[in-house]
């Protein structure tokens, strides 16, 4: 089974492939067994330059999960927007060689005024299969906005909207999160002054900041990183304690990182968006600024041979679990 055209390849270790055999849809009053995911606000989802957003690691069928949303994936004739599903299984090795897991898969949608769930299957009664690197399974475009938008329903209610999971054999225990987007998140500038840029070393980081329950660092290569071009300063932000992060989770942050002109007038400065984990603490810019912009003096970013660099961070996700 190969991944289909243009469904998002999401790493060199992760194969994906999209359910596009159509849906059976049905309703019921019992919630899902496996898992449930809530996000709100979410109209700050759908806003949201995130590709993705992944829930917790969960149990199911004797095996570990991930449930994922993609919020407006555009149609391929640039028509409507729709809203997607994605399963990833978590605890295989995708090089042990022969492994493969087939499954069964239900997606849910909680219909809030009528209390009751929209149920989602293929309309194919064949078992999908897990092996290799093919990892995640996409429900391609499950609902349009508009029809999830669509007032004269449920699936919205007070700015909150509820998914959910089944895999292959009904009665687990169900496990859940609610994803919340901060309306107003939670931000910081934290300054680091370099004294000497000629006399500092080849990897530099500054002291630690806290924000969002999370400690921070920035880490700065004079010359580059590996990734760097040549003749170009690295700059980075990095979390610098993850055991605030548990396994299989991610903090997702919006940043600035910039230099300041010693006037104040014209700093220098580009923005992400990203996430860390334990497994990625880094996010920031290989190629962050040519060195010879620095040094030049018309450009103001030194004074007396020191420079002032500021990272502007906001924490835009927070979890609540449910018992």
């Amino acid at each position: 089974m190969n991944p289909v055209r243009g469904c998002p390849q999401l790493s060199s270790e992760v194969g994906v492939f999209c359910c596009r055999t159509g849906y059976i849809t049905s309703t019921r009053e019992a919630p899902p067994s496996h898992y449930s995911l809530t996000l709100e606000p979410f109209s700050l989802f759908l806003d949201s330059k995130n590709e993705k957003f992944e829930s917790d690691v969960f149990d199911g069928a004797g095996k570990k999960w991930r449930l994922s949303f993609y919020p407006n994936r555009q149609s391929g004739d640039g028509g409507h927007k729709y809203i997607s599903l994605g399963l990833e299984i978590i605890d295989e090795d995708p090089f042990r060689r022969g492994w493969k897991v087939n499954f069964h898969c239900k997606m849910f949608v909680l219909d809030q005024k009528a209390v009751n769930y929209t149920v989602f299957e293929e309309k194919s009664s064949k078992p999908r299969t897990f092996y290799g690197i093919i990892r995640e399974c996409i429900f391609d475009q499950l609902m349009t906005v508009e029809d999830l938008m669509d007032k004269t329903k449920g699936y919205i209610v007070k700015d909150k909207c509820v998914f959910g999971v089944e895999i292959t054999v009904l009665g687990d225990a169900m496990r859940g999160e609610s994803l919340i987007l901060n309306k107003v998140p939670e931000s910081k500038i934290f300054t680091w002054t370099i004294l000497s840029l000629e006399d500092a070393g080849k990897e530099n980081f500054s002291d630690e900041f806290e924000i969002n329950g999370h400690k921070w660092k920035l880490f700065m290569y004079p010359e580059g990183d590996q990734k760097a071009r040549k003749g170009y300063l690295s700059l980075f932000l990095c979390l610098a304690n993850t055991n605030s992060i548990p396994l299989g989770r991610k903090v997702y942050v919006e940043y600035k990182l910039r230099i300041k002109h010693r006037l104040g007038t014209k700093h220098y400065e580009k923005e992400g968006h990203d996430s860390v984990s334990k497994e990625v603490t880094k996010v920031g810019f290989s190629d962050f600024i040519q060195l010879g912009e620095i040094y030049e003096e018309s450009n103001g970013y030194l004074f007396n041979k020191s420079m002032t660099i500021q990272g502007e961070i906001k924490v835009l996700l927070s979890y609540n679990y449910l018992e």
